[in-house]
């Protein structure tokens, strides 16, 4: 129950929060709503897969991959105002679909988990999210941007799921521990939950009169210019 049906419906309540304040998002959040609408979806289709046709769902987990991190690395190049690192995050969003292609057609099968893509997804959205938390030096009223509370969802999701994802292999092929495996998956779960509140969180925080005043690090350099 809670892993087919709390937790993936809890992605409601961001979806809400962010379509109710579409029109005053700026682009960096509306990447963010459009994960979440297409991430929403890839999930009822894999549930209605599963539960009524009795179908493996791993194939969507690869396109879900490709989903996932392309819509959150254009979130990172919205709001960094370097111009090389927006360049480098550009040219990721064209090359990591390319591995994840590359991978589930020559080196893991579509119907096996992608251990490999998988953690690397972890991994540079880890090092993106840190950056810009170095980056953004937490300046006054920090907290109350909806930038802020994307990145936290973001940073509390990943750095874990990286062990997890990398570890897959160990849980379900080698240590073959029912009782282990539910407990890390139930983790990664709860997990995703919080990272959805934070999301909802981050979208209330949108003023709905028009557009936030310094809710990006693009903002943020007009404001200092000013």
């Amino acid at each position: 129950m809670y892993l087919t049906y709390v937790v993936p419906l809890s992605i409601l309540i961001p979806i809400s929060i962010g379509l109710y304040k579409y029109k005053s998002s700026d682009s960096a959040a509306k990447s963010i709503l459009f994960y979440l609408l297409l991430s929403g979806l890839i999930n009822l289709v894999a549930i209605v897969m599963v539960l009524k046709f009795k179908m493996r769902n791993l194939p969507l987990l690869h396109v879900y991959t490709i989903v996932e991190a392309t819509l959150i690395l254009n979130y990172f190049r919205i709001i960094f105002i370097e111009k090389e690192t927006k360049r480098i995050i550009a040219f990721l969003i064209i090359v990591f679909p390319l591995l994840c292609i590359v991978n589930f057609t020559f080196i893991q099968d579509i119907f096996t988990f992608n251990t490999h893509t998988r953690p690397l997804e972890a991994l540079l959205l880890t090092f993106l999210c840190l950056l810009y938390f170095y980056r953004s030096n937490f300046i006054e009223d920090w907290i109350n941007k909806p930038n802020s509370w994307f990145s936290i969802g973001i940073m509390i999701y990943f750095p874990i799921a990286f062990i997890i994802f990398a570890s897959s292999n160990y849980l379900i092929l080698v240590s073959k521990n029912k009782e282990l495996n539910d407990v890390v998956w139930k983790v990664n779960a709860t997990l995703s939950l919080v990272m959805y509140l934070a999301f909802a969180r981050g979208f209330s925080l949108i003023k709905r009169e028009g557009r936030n005043t310094a809710t990006n690090m693009d903002d943020l350099q007009t404001v200092a210019h000013k």
